[in-house]
C-alpha cells in the first residue's frame, strides 16, 4: 500500500493505494536501507538540526537557456517560434493470436522458478529472524526506547510523514512500525502458514 495525502488549507485526506505486495523478508530489507532506517538515539532528540542536516545540499545544474528563434514579419512585429519536437510513437501492440503457445509455458515455468526461489529466501530469512532484536537500529536496545525518545521519534515521524513516498512508514525517516508492533495484542499476531508466507 502507498499512502497519498491530498488537500490543503488545514483539511487533508489520506488514501491508501495498493502498490506492491511484499513478504516479511522483503519488507525487512526495505526497512533496513540506510535512508529509511529509524534514527539512533543521538539523532532523534536534536529537533530541527537533524532535519536540516539530513537534507542533501542543493547543487545547481548549469542550465543553458535556449531562447526561441524570433522572426520578423513583414509588418514589423516580432514572432517568437519554439522549435518543433516530435514525440516518439509507441510500437504496435502484438495480437494475442500472433504469440505462440510455447511462450506462455516458458513464462509460467520462469514464474514458478521465481516463486520457489523467493520462498527459499523467505524461509532462510525467517529461520534466522530475531523479532526482538532485528528491527533495532545499530547500537540500540529495546530498553533505549524511553517515553522521551519515543516522543522525539514521533515528532520526527509526523514531521516527515507527508514528504516523499511513504509506505506505511517503511519509506519515512524515523519509522515507528516496529515499536507499535510490540504493543499489538498477541491474538492479532499469529504464525503465518508456509503456503501463505509470500503474499503474492
Amino acid at each position: 500500500m502507498e499512502q497519498e495525502f491530498d488537500g490543503g488549507a488545514g483539511l487533508y485526506r489520506q488514501l491508501n493505494v495498493k502498490k506492491q505486495v511484499m513478504s516479511v523478508r522483503e519488507w525487512a530489507e526495505v526497512c533496513a536501507k540506510e535512508e529509511l532506517r529509524a534514527p539512533p538515539r543521538e539523532e532523534a532528540g536534536r529537533g530541527r538540526k537533524v532535519a536540516l542536516s539530513m537534507r542533501r545540499p542543493r547543487t545547481r545544474n548549469p542550465r543553458t537557456a535556449t531562447e526561441p528563434e524570433s522572426e520578423q514579419e513583414e509588418d514589423g512585429d516580432t514572432v517568437m517560434r519554439d522549435p518543433v519536437v516530435s514525440l516518439p510513437t509507441p510500437p504496435p501492440q502484438p495480437d494475442a493470436e500472433q504469440q505462440p503457445q510455447a511462450e506462455s509455458s516458458v513464462t509460467a515455468s520462469k514464474r514458478t522458478e521465481r516463486l520457489k526461489e523467493r520462498e527459499r529466501l523467505d524461509h532462510e530469512f525467517l529461520a534466522s529472524f530475531e523479532p526482538h532484536q532485528h528491527w533495532l537500529p545499530l547500537g540500540m536496545q529495546a530498553s533505549d526506547y524511553t517515553p522521551e525518545f519515543c516522543r522525539a521519534l514521533q515528532w520526527m515521524y509526523w514531521r516527515n510523514c507527508g514528504l516523499g513516498e511513504p509506505w506505511y512508514g517503511a519509506r519515512v525517516v524515523a519509522c515507528l512500525r516496529c515499536l507499535w508492533l510490540l504493543y499489538v495484542p498477541s491474538k492479532y499476531i499469529t504464525p503465518i502458514p508456509p503456503a501463505q508466507r509470500t503474499l503474492s
